[in-house]
């Protein structure tokens, strides 16, 4: 199969970076293990960084601000409100003039895809630059995103917060990206329109060949291409374990409308 960015280059609608797929979500839930596994296939083509600084160029990063915004951990809303205010005159055929040029300069790549953990509440202003754009939600149990926005995280924020409220935070964060991709579906009806493919962490490391096969059928290119070694996958929410019962229960309580969103047992 061609997938579908070749398709349409093929019949004269532009290259496949004028109709990427987007890998959202909080971060932290096996993105970049993710996006090996598609750099595996000869017909993909990722996008080398997660692009934060062409999404916010005025707030990324964030220790080097121009303009005044919560942590987006803090306030994904109004961070991504305020930053994309700031976007200069003609910054969205910025955003799509770069990635043309990243894949003419490749010449490669019938699926274009962008992974980035920051754009969870850019949904309707990339659906206005890319109409044809599709999304790949990749979601994990909230307790083990919080454990490793903590470790990963919360030395970048020791100056405007304690440990206890980065906890607050990184919950918070979780919660609002799966609430807001919800809505966004709801209200572009996403999924209906085969333009949304929402993928569990845990799913993926139960049965990896399964669900490339899924993946490949959304983004309409061959499952056997994927050259990746499937048998290393392997799961890492046994971390979540070793946060106290005490902080498990406060962010369950924190979390748990998305908790029941996504099907996840309270613990």
């Amino acid at each position: 199969m061609a997938g579908i960015g070749g398709l349409l280059a093929a019949q004269g609608k532009g290259p496949a970076a004028d109709y990427p797929i987007f890998i959202i979500g909080t971060g932290r839930c096996g993105s970049t293990l993710f996006s090996r596994v598609l750099e595996s296939h000869e017909d993909i083509l990722i996008y080398p960084t997660e692009g934060n600084n062409l999404f916010y160029p005025a707030t990324y990063p964030f220790r080097d601000a121009q303009i005044k915004t919560p942590p987006i951990l803090e306030d994904p809303a109004l961070y991504t409100e305020l930053s994309v205010g700031a976007w200069p005159a003609g910054h969205e055929n910025k955003i799509r003039n770069t990635l043309r040029g990243f894949q003419h300069l490749n010449k490669r790549g019938n699926i274009f895809v962008l992974k980035s953990a920051m754009i969870s509440f850019l949904v309707p202003n990339l659906l206005r630059l890319f109409p044809e754009a599709k999304f790949i939600h990749l979601y994990r149990y909230g307790p083990s995103v919080v454990t490793s926005l903590i470790e990963k995280e919360l030395h970048k924020y020791k100056h405007l917060t304690t440990r206890d409220d980065f906890l607050v935070w990184a919950a918070g964060y979780w919660n609002s990206c799966i609430r807001e991709i919800d809505r966004a579906n709801k209200e572009y009806s996403l999924v209906a329109n085969d333009k949304l493919l929402e993928l569990s962490y845990e799913s993926f490391c139960d049965d990896p060949e399964g669900v490339s096969t899924k993946l490949a059928r959304f983004m309409q290119c061959d499952p056997a291409k994927f050259t990746f070694d499937f048998s290393t996958v392997k799961s890492t929410n046994y971390k979540a374990d070793a946060m106290s019962p005490d902080d498990l229960k406060r962010i369950c309580a924190l979390i748990k409308p998305s908790l029941d969103l996504k099907g996840y047992l309270e613990i």
